[in-house]
């Protein structure tokens, strides 16, 4: 049983806005939980029923990179990695053949990352290594988060363990368990920090937003110090976080009615204290660019194989552009750098994929793709699962 204080009691906010600070500053990581409740430990997923701290059983581990790109310029047409078929298409233009076509995926450093279902329906990822082999193969549930540098991954584990990885090399030095015993409906969205999760590394640490599936518990979020609690103390409860920044502004959903919802942009360390920088029940908020200054969005009620739009609002919430299809769908999204975004569409040229600027533009980058269909799309963008 936990001995943290009352969530409510203000005192212990005070305490951890100080403790996060610091931790801030220090470890240059965001922590998003504000209130010093203590939950499960981070520790090593070596030892599962250990109740000891990371900070004295944990290895010290190697510094994991992001994805290594050669010098010069790149022969891809995007600034980030896809699947097309059963082909990984690094974003320095290299192909590489894979013996599975993913459902999709994310880069965990040069490894990729690969989601799909067995002959049991049983949802699982390969790790890839950069010349194609799978390495491990590891079953999860839903969610499959990513932190902005590519370094470290979060996954639910079907036996309820919260887990990140950073170095699945190492075993199981290279991952830590954040949080466990959860509903099979979590599902995380963002990781903060990393690239390792120990919590006594030293300029390491990591923290795990995560959603519930119920359409009632609000978000919350774990950190390497154990600290697990609620994310937004604005008004109501979000029903969920679509997206966070490296520094923890949150994309949230307020409400979702058969009539549409409504969402906001939170963020919790602003000059003023934790607030709201606009709400809207115009549109969907999809993913927010790295910089935090823009969102992809789309209409206000989701339903269907698609969207019928993507648009990019800036950091008062006004629309600056907008892709529609015409006779298709948008389908995923991902910020390719702070001022494009891209999208992928099928349509009646078939799979198709498009750069969405900041500045209005709207521009063909690839496609038709011979690999998709009807069901199966021809590109999948490497961001989050």
């Amino acid at each position: 049983m936990s001995n943290a204080p009352d969530p409510t009691d203000a005192r212990a906010s005070r305490r951890w806005l100080v403790a996060a600070a610091g931790l801030a500053a220090a470890a240059a990581i965001v922590t998003v939980s504000v209130v010093a409740q203590r939950g499960d430990d981070a520790t090593p997923a070596a030892d599962p029923e250990s109740s000891s701290s990371p900070s004295s059983a944990s290895p010290t581990p190697t510094a994991p990179t992001g994805p290594t790109r050669p010098a010069g310029p790149s022969d891809s047409p995007v600034g980030i990695d896809y699947l097309e078929g059963t082909t990984w298409v690094r974003a320095d233009g290299a192909r590489v053949d894979l013996a599975t076509a993913y459902d999709g995926g994310t880069v965990l450093g040069d490894d990729l990352i690969g989601v799909h279902t067995d002959a049991r329906g049983r949802q699982l990822f390969d790790v890839v290594g950069p010349d194609g082999s799978v390495t491990e193969t590891v079953p999860f549930l839903t969610g499959l988060a990513v932190n902005e540098e590519h370094t470290t991954i979060a996954y639910l584990e079907p036996d309820g363990d919260l887990m990140t990885m950073w170095d699945p090399r190492t075993g199981d030095e290279g991952r830590v368990r954040m949080a466990r015993d959860l509903p099979s409906d979590v599902s995380p969205v963002s990781v903060l920090g990393g690239p390792s999760c120990y919590e006594a590394t030293p300029h390491y640490g990591c923290a795990v937003v995560y959603n519930f599936g119920d359409g009632e518990t609000p978000p919350r979020s774990v950190s390497s110090h154990g600290i697990d609690d609620e994310v937004v103390f604005v008004g109501d409860p979000p029903l969920q976080v679509a997206d966070a920044t490296a520094d923890g502004v949150l994309v949230v959903t307020e409400s979702y009615t058969d009539l549409g919802s409504c969402n906001g942009v939170y963020d919790p360390r602003g000059a003023r204290g934790p607030r709201y920088d606009y709400e809207t029940c115009d549109y969907f908020l999809l993913d927010i660019a790295p910089d935090g200054a823009h969102v992809a969005a789309t209409h206000a009620y989701l339903d269907g194989p698609g969207n019928g739009f993507v648009a990019v609002l800036d950091d008062a919430g006004d629309e600056v552009a907008r892709l529609t299809p015409q006779g298709g769908v948008t389908v995923e999204q991902a910020w390719e750098d702070d001022d494009s975004v891209l999208v992928t569409v099928n349509d009646g040229d078939g799979w198709t994929m498009w750069r969405l600027g900041v500045d209005g533009s709207a521009t063909r980058v690839l496609g038709p793709s011979p690999a998709g269909d009807d069901v199966t799309p021809g590109y999948r963008l490497l961001g989050g699962y």
